[in-house]
């Protein structure tokens, strides 16, 4: 009998394997191959045998059968029929990556059909080494190698099955084998940790403490506004802050910076000042708040800059019709884009330091019931994902800002993963969104 944990493994291992299919895309551990039927000693199944060693010495990964690329796009291949797919089978490919692999152990490998847009796909899935990685065992074929005996095989940032060589290479294998044994270094840090608890260590960061509750304050201001005034809930909200803080600034430097930090508009996904509509003073910081309906839509903003760094922008859900209970998973996207972009040109404007400490957070509310959707007609339509939570706040970001303005693409994709994934585990491929941060910031003007 199947535990209810098992099952629900099952359920998230299934929706990843349709994710897949619904946005194909190369990535580091995904390969996409045409429809090629599975047989022993020919060209192809040496190939996949090398690219099963290079996805297990990476982490794992996956490899779906069953796709070819026309104008540049990966697309369903014609040729995927029964003979094909049933060509494929957990334990004859198991069985046949043994006689290539050095030693007793052999990769994970198991091999799943999905049925997706009216077809089945056989996807392959390869689970990473745990203590040592796979050394290929033999040459084959012997006039025009594809294995190499004592090859180790490695996919690499570029999606490229490659012979381990370079010093970047090494370096990412010899990160996974310490990723391994995370275990043993527990101890390390064990000291450090009961002076944290102790109190031994200094909290030096009084600046962040102290926005950290003026955010609090005015989240729970502008949340009850909203409803009082236009029965709404807030939408989501960010703030970034140096940790130690910057010199004060007065006011009127702070407006110059926000004009200079202004972003070329792009379909109305604006964060911070807007060109003629000046800020508000307000003691020590800058405030501006913007609100209007248009074609059914709702949409609230409400910023605040700080004159020693921090700042905090609320928004409301406004990229679909007032009512609906949705939220368009390339929007959030993009927002954040937008954010993450003006935060560096405003502490660009306001001089941080490269090595400053900052820290980055965003907060998501009102998603309970809400569905996952997509306003971008380029895109298939999406299987009802539904938020069963009320809200989310995924882990913030700290670091120098010289480390931030390098990472912005990554911290985008991990801050997306952590809330899609709660509307039914729902995700979308670290390509794709590359892809769209690309496109939206071409589409600036």
């Amino acid at each position: 009998m199947i535990s209810h944990n098992e099952e629900q493994e099952r359920g998230i291992q299934h929706k990843k394997l349709l994710e897949l299919l619904t946005f194909p895309g190369e990535q580091r551990n995904v390969e996409y191959k045409e429809a090629v039927p599975f047989k022993e000693r020919e060209e192809f199944s040496y190939k996949l045998v090398k690219h099963i060693l290079g996805m297990a010495n990476a982490g794992g990964g996956y490899i779906v059968i069953g796709f070819t690329e026309r104008d540049g796009l990966l697309q369903s291949d014609p040729g995927l029929d029964d003979a094909v797919v049933s060509s494929y089978d957990t334990t004859k490919l198991l069985q046949y990556v043994a006689k290539f692999v050095r030693g007793n152990l052999t990769p994970e490998v198991t091999v799943e059909k999905v049925k997706h847009g009216g077809r089945v796909y056989p996807i392959i899935s390869v689970g990473g080494f745990e203590k040592t990685p796979f050394f290929c065992g033999s040459t084959v074929p012997q006039e025009r190698p594809i294995l190499k005996e004592g090859a180790l095989y490695m996919r690499d940032r570029l999606a490229r099955t490659v012979v381990l060589a370079s010093p970047q290479q090494w370096e990412d294998l010899i990160g996974l084998c310490v990723s391994k044994r995370q275990s043993e270094l527990i101890g390390v840090f064990r000291e450090f940790l009961a002076e944290i608890r102790t109190g031994k260590v200094e909290n030096r960061h009084e600046y962040l403490e102290y926005f950290k509750e003026l955010v609090e304050r005015e989240t729970h201001k502008t949340q009850s506004e909203l409803r009082k005034k236009h029965s709404e809930e807030l939408g989501w909200w960010f703030w970034h802050a140096p940790i130690d803080g910057l010199p004060k600034r007065n006011l009127v430097d702070l407006v110059d910076c926000m004009k200079r930090a202004e972003l070329p508009y792009r379909d109305g996904l604006r964060i911070g000042l807007v060109s003629g509509r000046d800020p508000t003073p307000s003691g020590d910081r800058i405030v501006k708040e913007t609100q209007f309906e248009w074609d059914g839509h709702f949409h609230f903003a409400r910023w605040i800059l700080h004159q020693r760094g921090g700042f905090v922008h609320f928004m409301s859900y406004s990229d679909l019709p007032r009512g609906e209970r949705k939220l368009s998973w390339n929007v959030r996207i993009c927002q954040l884009t937008e954010a993450l972009d003006h935060c560096e040109k405003l502490y660009i404007a306001m001089q941080v330091p490269m090595d400053a400490q900052i820290a980055f957070r965003i907060d998501y509310s009102d998603l309970r019931g809400r569905i996952m959707t997509n306003t971008d007609p380029r895109r298939p339509p999406l299987h009802p994902y539904k938020c069963n939570t009320d809200s989310i706040s995924p882990d913030g970001w700290q670091g120098s800002f010289g480390e931030f303005i390098g990472s912005i693409d990554e911290i985008i994709i991990n801050f997306t993963k952590a809330l899609f994934q709660n509307f039914d585990f729902f995700s979308v491929p670290d390509n794709i969104v590359r892809e769209l941060i690309r496109e939206h910031r071409k589409g600036r003007r």
